[in-house]
């Protein structure tokens, strides 16, 4: 009651990129595009052993690289307007077709529900001014900027919400809707993983104790401090809410 099975496999042929072409750019040149847009897909026409090509999901991959490094040069509107992958014996040629807007300026930041801080406080700490080239790498730290100056002051729970307003003239206005909750306190601090010292040691070098408002920038020195120590191969503080509580947390180092 047994048999054998045979499996005939026909590989075909490796399929590599033979070209990358691009459509509508006009203020970067394929070299830029495929430098700086494409990480993985590289075409490499005249050389012997060109770029693998992989699957689709790696080209979508790029597709995303591509967005992200117009938006982080001015380019909040850019589109993809047609992709194409034609498969031949010779190998892979690629088609993009773009359509790359206008560089967006920043014209004016409106900030809605602060009472902590006067909206000056809070457009220096973004570190945005008008007539600023958007890039939405730098947005996002700006952004980063202005909830750490919250979380240093005890408002962990903090709600910052920001909508992005087209005008004309490629320029653009940010609206900021801040929820500053209230302060927030610590509950607990936990230490967890330690087989190295007695968790006494650990205590002591913290910034940051039970009772305390919370802040992030104790909490950075906290971790800096047992780091110090020298003692471990990873420390990881993670911050956990309290069940039924809006204005406590535990911190486990």
């Amino acid at each position: 009651n047994k048999s054998n099975i045979l499996f005939l496999i026909n590989e075909g042929i490796k399929m590599r990129i033979n070209s990358i072409n691009f459509f509508g750019n006009r203020n970067f040149t394929k070299k830029d595009l495929i430098k700086n847009g494409f990480v993985n897909l590289k075409e490499k026409k005249w050389l012997i052993i060109k770029s693998k090509f992989t699957n689709e999901e790696d080209f979508e991959l790029e597709i995303e690289n591509l967005y992200n490094f117009y938006n982080n040069n001015g380019f909040r509107d850019f589109r993809v307007i047609r992709k194409n992958i034609e498969y031949s014996d010779n190998g892979i040629s690629i088609e993009i077709e773009v359509d790359e807007g206008n560089k967006n300026l920043y014209n004016n930041f409106y900030f809605s529900g602060n009472v902590k801080f006067v909206d000056d406080e809070l457009l220096e700490s973004l570190n945005l001014k008008k007539g600023d080239e958007y890039s939405k790498l730098n947005f996002d730290l700006s952004v980063f900027n202005l909830n750490s100056k919250y979380y240093d002051e005890g408002y962990y729970f903090l709600s910052n919400t920001y909508e992005i307003m087209p005008l004309e003239g490629n320029l653009i206005d940010v609206y900021f809707d801040i929820n500053e909750n209230s302060q927030t306190k610590v509950r607990k601090i936990i230490i967890s993983g330690n087989a190295k010292t007695n968790d006494n040691v650990i205590r002591r070098e913290l910034k940051i104790f039970p009772g305390d408002i919370f802040s992030m920038k104790k909490l950075r020195e906290s971790y800096g401090e047992v780091v110090r120590l020298n003692y471990f191969n990873n420390i990881d503080p993670q911050i956990s809410t309290v069940n039924d509580s809006s204005d406590k947390i535990d911190i486990n180092f």
